[in-house]
């Protein structure tokens, strides 16, 4: 449904109006005012806009052609003349993000408070999940002076792409959304945060007390409109730049210059060299096969290791303020030419170039920056990633918890966010996690380990971790490693530290997914088995080695459903002597679901060693006598039937009879409240 000036135009002309309009917008500064406002009402899907208020004067000229005068730089020389009030006087930090269903509209503010305060009260308000486009971190943004201001100049310069939604979510109108690809949207947030910083304003020798004017020089130039622009034109950064801006890879023009590298801490509390710490507890540990960081050290002139988050099987995590962007970041450093590292890398390239609107693509971990270091002599090479930081992990918070375990509406919350992520991956990524909650072991400061290490089956949910909203915990932890450094041992040359907690947040930030050292692309799956995933979540393809695909994912997060909500393992994978016991493991799932079928036996030989040839069990352990009614303890009912449906959705024998992550987040239970 279209404007009065045209309803009656055929939909060819219909679009070609609206290309130009595109088009034009641009080529037409400085041309004559317009002299009146178009509305142009159409439907979008889920979320409604009502109308766009276009700054064009449209007149029909000839049988075929739409000729279009833009004037939006005639409202830039009117907010420019336009006196700078106390109100639009002060800081505030600018963003722009764009929500799922809505892909080429994007919402543009400015706000004095944390972005990352102002983005959850949207999400909360509206129940729809952000996306950022700029900054591309929310936490890594640089204050603007006169920030209304700058959103006033923006908002008069796209002002022919303003649009106004109908949100469902909240039931309200909104108004500041703009049909505005993201790198044009970045160029004019860039330029007139760029010319704004010099303070181009002054003191009005009228009101000194309440108004602000251009500086003479400024005004000057502004009566050039035309001229003017070309000007402000002229602030932008290369194309090649304004990518980088948009995918997180460089910071801002008007960023604040580096941060100088802090002195280390002192040393602390030096342990006996001859005890084992943390990484040296690992089965076959070489010191050889990890970089020795130490605390203090700055890595590729920009990342700076302000102390020690942890370890794993393959690798070791530091904090890190990085002196460029001024934020803190997570600095993962890899043992020696492992070969988790090359197809994590694999995988972060892939995900850096899939371009997707789907919610589930920002609860996917992303690598900022990646880079290799050598040891001394260059021997060995250690590859290195960058990620955001994030906060404690899913099983640090079912710990918190009275119960140990998760209360049923935060379960159902984070089931819908690891679900989200899931359904990116599987439909648009095409990767198959493969091992999602541990794929390396991380191992919290002290643990006492009674035991040799299984680096994929003793530690549960570690590796769904949550996203950090409350940048304190982070200050809080550097100032602790440097007032109070933590206990230590020293080899030689190589230092080997105790890791730190990081403090209990506020605020509680969403379940991202983590780690895709083990995942595989679609594409690579073939008719071969592969033995993946961590014991206790292993899929029955899996450990009837026959070929698999992103169904193990669905099995995996149902196992993990069940573990994350009662207090019963449903599963038990070691025999009385703490071996790894597939026999165990069938078994369990025999007393859960049932024989499997028969044909799924037949292509499998390794089958064989559990069942005789009509699928009767011929295993060393004995079938238990339970069922998901009777370990299920926190529900009744019908809401009891509806969760034990749910997870009947996941737990099946055979991959094509196990639901998709679309299809489980539109099950009753999850969606009920």
């Amino acid at each position: 449904m279209y404007c009065h000036l045209h309803k009656n135009q055929g939909p060819k002309k219909v679009e070609v109006w609206k290309l130009e309009t595109d088009d034009k917008g641009d080529k037409n500064q400085g041309s004559a005012k317009s002299d009146q406002f178009l509305q142009q009402c159409r439907i979008k899907a889920p979320l409604i806009r009502i109308c766009a208020n276009l700054a064009h004067q449209c007149r029909v000229s000839g049988p075929t052609t739409l000729k279009i005068k833009n004037c939006h730089s005639f409202g830039v020389q009117k907010q420019l003349q336009a006196p700078l009030r106390k109100e639009d006087r002060g800081e505030g930090f600018l963003y722009v993000y764009e929500v799922d269903g809505n892909k080429g509209f994007v919402k543009i503010r400015y706000t004095p408070r944390s972005i990352n305060e102002r983005h959850d009260e949207w999400s909360f308000h509206c129940n729809r999940l952000t996306k950022p486009i700029y900054p591309p971190v929310f936490n890594v943004n640089t204050a603007v002076p006169n920030a209304a201001s700058v959103e006033k100049l923006w908002y008069a310069k796209l002002t022919h792409r303003n649009t106004r939604i109908y949100c469902s979510g909240c039931l309200e109108l909104h108004i500041e959304w703009f049909e505005v690809p993201p790198s044009e949207v970045i160029a004019v947030i860039e330029k007139w945060s760029k010319w704004m910083r010099p303070h181009p304003c002054q003191t009005n020798p009228v009101d000194p007390s309440n108004i602000w004017a251009l500086r003479p020089e400024e005004e000057q130039k502004s009566k050039d409109i035309g001229r003017f622009m070309k000007g402000i034109a002229q602030l932008l950064p290369d194309r090649q730049r304004l990518e980088n801006l948009r995918t997180g890879k460089h910071k801002s023009i008007f960023a604040p210059p580096p941060s100088p590298a802090r002195k280390s801490s002192q040393p602390g509390i030096l342990l006996d060299p001859n005890d084992k710490l943390e990484e040296e507890q690992l089965p076959g540990y070489s010191p050889e096969d990890f970089y020795p960081v130490k605390i203090g050290d700055v890595f590729q002139s920009r990342y700076q290791v302000a102390g020690k988050l942890a370890f794993g099987g393959h690798s070791t995590v530091w904090l890190c303020r990085d002196l460029e962007q001024h934020a803190y970041v997570t600095l993962k450093v890899y043992e020696r030419d492992p070969s988790h590292a090359r197809r994590e890398k694999d995988v972060y390239k892939h995900l850096r170039n899939v371009e997707s609107s789907h919610t589930g693509s920002m609860l996917v971990r992303r690598a900022m920056d990646d880079f290799q270091i050598s040891s001394a002599g260059y021997a060995h090479s250690y590859q290195c990633f960058v990620h955001p930081p994030l906060a404690m992990s899913l099983c640090e918070l079912r710990t918190r918890t009275i119960d140990g375990v998760l209360p049923e509406d935060l379960l159902k919350s984070t089931l819908i966010h690891l679900l989200l992520a899931l359904d990116f991956l599987h439909t648009e990524a095409k990767i198959v996690h493969t091992s999602m909650i541990f794929l390396i072991l991380i191992v919290k400061p002290r643990t006492l380990l009674e035991f040799p290490i299984d680096p994929i089956s003793d530690i549960q949910e570690d590796n769904v971790l949550l996203s950090v909203e409350d940048e304190s915990i982070l200050v809080d932890f550097e100032e602790a490693e440097s007032s109070s450094p933590g206990p230590r041992k020293v080899v030689g040359d190589r230092v080997i530290y105790s890791s730190r907690d990081l403090g209990m947040p506020k605020v509680h930030g969403r379940p991202i997914l983590s780690d895709f050292s083990e995942a595989r692309f679609s594409s690579s799956l073939g008719k071969q088995w592969e033995d993946v995933q961590p014991f206790v979540y292993r899929a029955p393809e899996v450990i009837l080695r026959m070929p698999w695909n992103e169904k193990i994912d669905i099995w995996n997060i149902g196992a993990l459903a069940w573990d994350l909500f009662e207090k019963k393992r449903l599963f038990y994978v070691r025999d009385s002597y703490r071996n790894v016991s597939d026999s165990h493991h069938l078994a369990g799932m025999i007393a859960i679901m049932g024989a499997p079928p028969k044909e799924m036996l037949r292509n499998s030989d390794y089958a064989m060693k559990f069942f005789d040839s009509d699928g009767n069990w011929i295993g060393t352990a004995e079938i238990p006598s339970i069922s998901m009614e009777k370990l299920e303890d926190n529900l009744r009912d019908t809401e009891q039937s509806l969760f034990l449906c749910f997870m009947r959705k996941m737990l099946q024998w055979q991959p094509e009879g196990r639901a998709s992550a679309k299809e489980l987040l539109a099950d009753p239970w999850l969606k009920s409240t």
